[in-house]
């Protein structure tokens, strides 16, 4: 399907069923997520378990939700060492598709893991580079999709680069890259704050 530059246009399509079409920007209600986690250790040593249910608020039609009600176990690590810091995480994901959703014309699984593994680096000196901090973190997923398409079929890799900064302890700056295939790679740049 052709698609003039820089037009959005996500559209998923088997046999003839369109499963999902979304070409236009839009705001929307996304699946809403419900978590309990359980802390474990602390700032220098720690984990966390977790389990979400993600309630099936969004709309299968324009991406924005499964159409089901999908869930999630997960479990994460970390270890500090001075101004360095070691993390991982791994996770199991089922998607909760209703019974007859086109989903499944698309899916050759409706469970998959994903891992992230990553290291951190944080100053405690003085000044614009005595204070700064750099996390780089790496990230794998399998994918569900069997559509037939290589692009698409295979797994997603992402690439997470967070700066942080002794004087603003509240704030993270950075960038994500995703490659893989059944995500189009791109760059994505990010602020966050802390409440």
């Amino acid at each position: 399907m052709y698609v003039p530059k820089n037009r959005l246009s996500y559209h998923l399509e088997c046999e003839g069923v369109v499963i999902a079409s979304l070409e236009h920007p839009r705001t929307q209600l996304m699946d809403l997520d419900v978590a309990y986690v359980l802390p474990l250790g602390g700032p220098e040593a720690g984990g966390r378990l977790g389990a979400s249910l993600q309630l099936p608020t969004g709309r299968r039609e324009d991406f924005s939700g499964s159409g089901g009600t999908d869930g999630l176990l997960g479990g994460a690590a970390w270890k500090r060492w001075g101004p360095w810091r070691l993390h991982g995480q791994a996770e199991w994901v089922l998607i909760g598709l209703p019974r007859h959703s086109p989903y499944g014309l698309v899916l050759a699984s409706r469970h998959f893991t994903r891992a992230w593994v990553g290291a951190g680096w944080r100053g405690d000196g003085q000044g614009l580079l005595g204070g700064l901090g750099l996390d780089i973190t790496f990230a794998y997923s399998q994918n569900p999709y069997r559509t037939g398409i290589a692009r698409i079929d295979g797994p997603a890799l992402q690439q997470h680069w967070t700066f942080t900064h002794r004087a603003l302890p509240r704030w993270r700056f950075g960038f994500s890259e995703e490659a893989g295939s059944y995500v189009v790679p791109d760059i994505t740049g990010f602020a966050a704050y802390q409440f």
